[in-house]
């Protein structure tokens, strides 16, 4: 059984803009800098930073944890364990959250899921750590996935979300693409799922 739910999402600009024809020797230490984090958490409202440079495909998507687990407070008992567990696997099959076209081009390299959950889910729970859990419950929490890609070559031709399929409460995700050649904005929502990269 797979849970839906609802909740806010960082939001990230441009750091810095690079222009047409800049040199293919950006390294991956800047790409990692083209974009800052906004501290805007809205509810059902996702971020996608996207950069392609020297056939290098790099996506992280960033979600309320609400949105993705039902709640953004540490687990509590077993069934939200559970919720964890079953929402990290679909986000690990990338195969399910995006596709990129044409489908032969890029292989996926690596997979990290960023969220302090799932940190929580590996200690033991001592008095301490229950009063600091409590203390955390109000607080915002998010859901960051990297899927690194390595493509053949620099034919793209666009990214298809089908990450609504699984958690139906993202209502857009506010997309960022920077490539040698290119930026662009775009916003992707569940009747709208797919971007060009040209």
């Amino acid at each position: 059984m797979i849970l839906i739910f609802k909740k806010p999402m960082a939001i990230f600009l441009f750091l810095t803009c690079v222009p047409v024809g800049a040199s293919e020797k950006l390294h991956s230490h800047d790409q990692e800098n083209m974009f800052v984090e906004h501290t805007a958490h809205e509810h059902g409202h996702a971020s996608a930073q996207i950069t392609f440079i020297n056939n290098t495909l790099k996506l992280a998507l960033s979600f309320p944890s609400i949105n993705i687990y039902g709640f953004e407070h540490n687990p509590r008992n077993d069934e939200e364990h559970e919720i964890i567990l079953q929402s990290q696997s679909i986000l690990n099959e990338a195969g399910k959250i995006i596709t990129i076209l044409p489908t032969t081009i890029c292989k996926l390299k690596s997979v990290k899921l960023e969220n302090g959950m799932l940190d929580s889910m590996d200690n033991e729970h001592t008095a301490h750590d229950h009063h600091e859990s409590e203390a955390h419950d109000e607080e915002h929490s998010d859901v960051t996935i990297h899927y690194d890609y390595i493509c053949e070559n620099e034919s793209l031709q666009s990214i298809e979300f089908g990450i609504f399929d699984y958690f139906s409460t993202i209502e857009e995700i506010e997309a960022q693409f920077i490539s040698n050649e290119n930026q662009k904005l775009f916003t992707i929502t569940p009747k709208t799922r797919s971007f060009s990269l040209k």
